[in-house]
C-alpha cells in the first residue's frame, strides 16, 4: 500500500507466492553479487604485508624470535610494460646463542664483507684479516631492504630481494634499535 497524499493506492503485484518467491531469490542473489564485488574492491592489487612476512620470515627466523616484520612503502610502476612493484620493509629478531658479527677484509682492504655468521674463525691468507665480534644473547638484530615482486598472469611474483642495512642493538627494542642506528624511519 502506498500513500499519496490523503489517498492510499493498493498496488498488487501478479506473480503469485511462486513468482515472489523467485523475484526474492533473484534480488539476493543480485545483493550477494554486489556486495562481493564492492568487498573485492577493498582488496589491495599490489603485494602487500603477508607477502612480505612469507619471504623474510625463513630467513631471519634463523637468528631467533621474530619481534617484527612490517611493509614501510611501496611503489608501482613499469619498466618496458612490465608492471612492477617494489615493497619497502624493516624487520627485527632477538638473537640466540651462539651468532658473530664478522667482517673480513682480504686483497689489503679493497674486498670488504660484513655479516652475521656461526663461524667464529677467523679468514687466513696473505692479505686476509677478520674482526669477529660475539653477538650478546638477546640482542635486536634489525635491517631494512625492499623487495621487487613483477606482475605475471599468476599475479605477483618476487623478482628480487635487497637488505640494504642491517645491524644489531645489545638490550634495546626494534624501535630503539632503529633510532639508536640512526635509521630513518619510513
Amino acid at each position: 500500500m502506498i500513500r499519496l497524499g490523503k489517498r492510499e493506492v493498493l498496488i498488487e503485484t501478479r506473480l503469485g507466492v511462486g513468482g515472489r518467491v523467485a523475484a526474492l531469490a533473484t534480488n539476493l542473489i543480485v545483493l550477494v553479487f554486489l556486495s562481493a564485488l564492492i568487498a573485492g574492491c577493498g582488496k589491495s592489487s599490489t603485494p602487500g604485508a603477508s607477502e612480505v612476512k612469507k619471504i623474510i620470515r625463513p630467513r631471519i627466523s634463523q637468528y631467533g624470535e621474530i619481534l617484527e616484520i612490517r611493509k614501510m612503502n611501496g611503489e608501482k610502476f613499469e619498466i618496458q610494460g612490465q608492471k612492477v612493484y617494489r615493497l619497502y620493509y624493516r624487520a627485527a629478531a632477538k638473537f640466540g646463542k651462539g651468532w658473530y658479527w664478522r667482517t673480513d677484509d682480504a686483497n689489503l682492504g679493497w674486498v670488504h664483507s660484513t655479516k652475521i655468521s656461526r663461524n667464529s674463525k677467523p679468514l687466513t691468507g696473505f692479505g686476509v684479516s677478520s674482526d669477529i665480534k660475539a653477538i650478546p644473547e638477546k640482542s635486536t638484530y634489525v635491517e631494512k631492504g625492499s623487495i621487487v615482486f613483477k606482475m605475471t598472469d599468476n599475479g605477483w611474483v618476487k623478482a628480487e630481494e635487497s637488505i640494504e642495512q642491517f645491524g644489531f642493538c645489545p638490550d634495546k627494542m626494534p624501535d630503539q634499535c632503529y633510532k639508536s642506528l640512526k635509521w630513518e624511519k619510513e
